[in-house]
C-alpha cells in the first residue's frame, strides 16, 4: 500500500524468444530455446516525492503500516526474467 493514490498499469512491451529443434538421429532430437534474446530489462521505476509533514525533507520508511514520503512505482508492472537458456533432449523408442 502507498500513501499516494497512483493508478497501476501495464506498459506495452515486446519480448523476442528464439527456439530450434535438431534431429540428431532417427530417435534423438535436441531442443534449444533462448528466452528474452535481446536481454531487455523490465525493472525500471519512477520515483515520487511528497513532503507530507512540510519539513522540507523526504523520508523513506518501510515496514508494516509505514507512510513514506518517497514512493517507487514499477513502470512496467512486469517481472519477466533476464535472458535465459533452455536445452532438452527427446529420445523416442
Amino acid at each position: 500500500d502507498s500513501n499516494i493514490d497512483k493508478q497501476l498499469y501495464f506498459e506495452n512491451y515486446s519480448l523476442l524468444n528464439l527456439g530450434a529443434n535438431y534431429k540428431l538421429t532417427e530417435s534423438v532430437d535436441l531442443n534449444l530455446r533462448i528466452n528474452n534474446l535481446l536481454d531487455r530489462d523490465f525493472t525500471t521505476y519512477s520515483t515520487t516525492y511528497t513532503d507530507l509533514n512540510g519539513d522540507g525533507e523526504f523520508e523513506y520508511v518501510t515496514g508494516r503500516g509505514a507512510v513514506s514520503e518517497v514512493v517507487f512505482t514499477d513502470d512496467y508492472n512486469v517481472k519477466d526474467k533476464t535472458r535465459n537458456l533452455w536445452m532438452g533432449v527427446t529420445v523416442s523408442f
